[in-house]
């Protein structure tokens, strides 16, 4: 485990890594820091601050809601290089949540939340969730397209 809290593995010819982090919004950083890294070194055709908005709303999501920021639970992150641009995966150790009571409608402009499954699907080419509602798995396109 690095110093960061992170526990960083890369995947088999630099096609992507996955990491598993405490579930503190400094560990999200991190995993930010580690993402940038990877596409620095990988040289990925993606638009990088879709990649990093939408990773960093979902790993915040997994530590505020998924974990309610309880630090004995891990998140759960993986990024992988794939034909259509990039998989990433976020897997965290709570309840889940009703995905179809929480529809995905306007962003909301008042509050503090209500904004983060909103962003993930402007972004993303496709997203995807396990019955639990703990696992969310989204591919971003190459060069930026959603299509």
């Amino acid at each position: 485990m690095e110093p960061d809290g992170l526990d960083v593995k890369q995947m088999a010819g630099g096609e992507g890594f996955q990491a598993r982090l405490p579930s503190t919004l400094a560990a999200v950083d991190s995993a930010d820091t580690r993402l940038i890294e990877w596409m620095d070194r990988s040289d990925v055709d993606v638009d990088r601050f879709a990649v990093r908005l939408v990773v960093r709303e979902a790993l915040v999501n997994a530590v505020r809601h998924g974990h309610r920021y309880n630090e004995e639970q891990s998140v759960f992150f993986s990024v992988r290089r794939i034909p259509e641009g990039l998989a990433i995966r976020v897997e965290d150790q709570g309840p889940g949540f009703d995905r179809v009571a929480r529809s995905v409608g306007p962003i909301q402009t008042q509050g503090t939340q209500g904004r983060g499954l909103t962003i993930i699907h402007s972004y993303a080419r496709s997203v995807e969730y396990n019955e639990k509602g703990n696992v969310l798995t989204v591919i971003i396109g190459r060069g930026g397209t959603k299509e």
